[in-house]
């Protein structure tokens, strides 16, 4: 019999165990992961073997320091953010649109469509992220297209929250520079008229 160098034994061994028994080793190997973030967690019972294969892919957490950039707008997406700790803030155009905490994840639209970023995202505090890669991204939506469909609905409502805050916040900006400039004109007419 032909000798089986030792690194490869516990996956052949792995190989051998029925789905079931392997996808609970996996959850088990990766209760930290999972226990991390909140979409894996929803997702557990209704789809156990998508929530192995996502937390074994899953890359080592990083840690980002208040104000630092996390993401750049126009950029390739190149990883998907699933954040565990801390608080970061979604900026477009130079306007925030949008705070996500504790259990929020994003760049995972651009991740799934191979385009660029459409917000930068800074640290409003110390975080701790996980990231999935474009590739591992995709190649779960091949397997598992019905619970990446849920991430992209979470994702666009998200989105469109985020769309309908930023429209109204340059409505406000623009209605108090209307007001500043109608509020200096009528202070230099009042000028006007003590001069005469």
């Amino acid at each position: 019999a032909p000798h089986t160098p030792p690194e490869t034994r516990p996956r052949q061994c792995m190989s051998n165990l029925p789905n079931s028994l392997r996808t609970e080793i996996h959850l088990f190997m990766h209760r930290k992961v999972i226990r991390d973030i909140k979409f894996l967690r929803s997702q557990v019972d209704r789809h156990p073997l998508f929530v192995a294969k996502c937390a074994s892919v899953m890359q080592i957490p990083m840690k980002v320091r208040l104000g630092e950039l996390i993401v750049q707008e126009g950029s390739m997406s190149e990883d998907m953010y699933f954040l565990v700790s801390g608080t970061v803030i979604a900026v477009r155009q130079g306007f925030p649109i949008m705070e996500m905490h504790h259990g929020d994840f994003f760049g995972e639209l651009g991740c799934l469509l191979g385009s660029q970023r459409s917000s930068s995202v800074y640290a409003l505090s110390d975080c701790e992220l996980y990231t999935l890669s474009a590739d591992a991204l995709k190649m779960l939506n091949r397997k598992f297209p019905s619970v990446v469909d849920d991430l992209k609905r979470i994702a666009k409502h998200r989105r469109s929250r985020a769309e309908q805050m930023q429209k109204h916040k340059k409505a406000i900006a623009n209605a108090i520079a209307t007001a500043s400039r109608q509020h200096a004109h009528s202070i230099d007419g009042i000028g006007r008229l003590s001069d005469s």
